[in-house]
């Protein structure tokens, strides 16, 4: 992220921290449903919707610009499926917002020139092979494997993202170990998804105590420099969450009140806006094209729930709500990553990580 990004995104935390104001900072956007993929708990590529055209996410990047968006991050389905996903991203780029993409990795060799303008790239790894491709189909690993060395071989600041399921959560020092020897920069992510999005996700669901015991691990793991990237504050925040057959909270949990929807916001793939992902089918979301994106972000303002155990809108509320600890764990861990990972800056920030993280135990 350049200093100049930094700068305007942290202004607009100031913002929403200190004046209660309302500015979608970092906006998810769901390009389409379809995958090329199926993963076991996953049912996205299952709902049938209406994808936005391509002129549609144009006119969209130009008003979330307009309304103060600093961040987009692109996601489905696969966003590499749509044809024009390298036109969003450049046009994002041009708009000023750090843009980020999640994919499964498969068609992202033959399509690495379309992301020459993407700022950082998520590929789904969720283990060593036999367990990633139990999770997902056979063969997938060998794909999101060669997919993670293409990214970073191009100079791609690119992490894994990693969801645990009761499958593989002995797979975190494999994980970790892979990330020592590429160079990337490990998230690990509990299940979460609503109905809406995976009917059977659950039934994957460790039981509380095997995903304390992981989340102890990366804890441990993260107090040792290992490149893990989820925070220490969001690891901390998932460990003493008291139900994880209960992914939501209707009351802040160790201090965090949810942004969603004052800072941040998730765009459907039929263009609906909805606080975050979780709230699809339980929220009544505002299409951006009745009366433009603002107007629709603006009606996300009574959100019931005001915690989740989603790594994703737990750690942008720590970061919007200007949490000193959560931004400088973020910072160094993305200087830490990809380009960077053999500099002067990646030496200091795998100094600096131990020290943090370890205040935190």
């Amino acid at each position: 992220m350049k200093f100049s990004q930094m700068v305007r995104m942290g202004l607009s935390a100031a913002s929403v921290s200190f004046a209660g104001a309302r500015v979608p900072i970092n906006v998810m956007l769901s390009v389409t449903n379809r995958c090329n993929s199926h993963c076991s708990y996953c049912d996205i590529p299952l709902r049938k919707q209406e994808e936005l055209s391509d002129d549609d996410i144009h006119r969209l990047i130009e008003e979330m610009a307009e309304a103060g968006t600093r961040r987009l991050g692109l996601w489905g389905g696969e966003p590499l499926l749509r044809e024009g996903i390298g036109d969003f991203i450049a046009h994002a780029r041009a708009r000023g917002m750090y843009t980020t993409m999640d994919t499964n990795g498969y068609l992202l060799p033959r399509r690495i020139r379309k992301l020459a303008h993407l700022d950082h790239i998520l590929v789904s790894i969720d283990g060593p092979e036999a367990l990633h491709d139990a999770n997902r189909e056979p063969g997938s690993f060998r794909r999101s494997m060669r997919a993670l060395e293409v990214a970073i071989d191009h100079g791609l600041n690119a992490w894994t993202i990693t969801v645990l399921t009761k499958h593989n959560l002995d797979a975190i020092d494999y994980i970790l170990d892979e990330a020592d020897r590429l160079g990337f920069m490990a998230s690990f992510q509990v299940l979460h998804h609503s109905p809406e999005m995976s009917k059977s996700g659950m039934s994957l669901l460790p039981g509380n105590r095997a995903y304390r015991q992981a989340i102890r691990r990366l804890l441990a793991a993260k107090a040792q420099g290992r490149r893990v990237g989820s925070s220490a504050h969001y690891l901390y925040h998932i460990l003493t969450w008291p139900d994880f057959s209960s992914p939501r909270s209707d009351s802040p949990h160790r201090g965090l009140n949810c942004l969603a929807g004052q800072a941040f916001c998730n765009v459907d793939t039929d263009g609906t806006v909805y606080p975050c992902s979780l709230l699809i089918g339980n929220y009544p979301g505002i299409h951006f094209k009745n009366g433009g994106f603002r107007n629709a972000f603006d009606g996300c303002a009574e959100v019931g729930c005001k915690a989740c155990v989603a790594a994703c809108f737990t750690e942008y509320s720590r970061l919007f709500a200007l949490n000193i600890r959560t931004i400088a764990e973020w910072t160094l861990a993305m200087f830490d990553s990809g380009r960077t990972r053999d500099s002067f800056v990646g030496h200091v920030s795998r100094k600096m990580l131990p020290v943090l993280n370890g205040t935190a135990l």
